[in-house]
């Protein structure tokens, strides 16, 4: 549900910005209803696209890519917090977690590429960045469940869901501004203060008592 609000979060800001676009999901219906029915009208078609890519990517979010994604959830959110939260607390956690964890993709990043072709310094920068953000809502669940199982899933959804921002999004240069880019991380400041607010308010709630 976090990545799914995240995505609605974002729709919202990329059409406040002016960056929203379906011209390449009008593109896949184009290209569909060559094949399909002529009954079937391109609303429908894009409706059916759009519903569709959300479930199969829910579907790979809780299954294949949270099994992919539980190994490095047992490094990040498993041993490096029972490591750190105690002594830092949530926040700094957060923030050294998610360095980390952003700095870990650096050479696929500069070296292959990995999610920024073009600006691979500047996206290393925003890749960390936003895995930061991520990390938030990763120990926020990790902490409240006492498992990494509903991080692994967490991770899974976004490896499933995020992506599809690319489709959404019509930008100069969407690796800047897009998903993984200033817009993403705008975007995933809200659940990060929703996040920070929930943690400290019991914290507090919890000194008062």
């Amino acid at each position: 549900m976090i990545t799914f609000a995240s995505l609605g979060i974002y729709i919202l800001f990329s059409i406040a910005f002016g960056f929203f676009s379906l011209s390449t999901l009008i593109e896949q219906t184009e290209v569909l209803q060559n094949i399909l029915p002529q009954e079937i009208n391109q609303v429908t078609l894009l409706i059916v696209i759009f519903l569709s890519m959300l479930l199969s990517s829910y579907l790979a979010a809780i299954t294949l890519n949270a099994i992919f994604a539980l190994g490095e959830e047992i490094g990040w959110r498993g041993f490096l917090v029972n490591l750190l939260i105690e002594k830092l607390g949530f926040l700094k956690t957060s923030i050294v977690v998610g360095i980390l964890w952003g700095f870990w993709h650096a050479t696929a990043i500069v070296l292959l590429g990995h999610n920024y072709q073009i600006h691979r310094i500047e996206g290393t920068l925003l890749f960390t960045a936003i895995t930061i953000l991520f990390t938030f809502s990763h120990i926020f669940v990790r902490i409240s469940s006492n498992s990494v199982l509903p991080a692994a899933s967490l991770h899974g959804s976004i490896n499933a869901l995020w992506g599809f921002t690319l489709l959404i999004t019509k930008s100069s240069d969407n690796e800047i501004f897009g998903g993984l880019g200033c817009l993403g991380i705008i975007t995933w400041l809200i659940p990060t203060l929703l996040f920070l607010y929930v943690v400290y308010y019991k914290e507090t709630k919890q000194s008062l008592d």
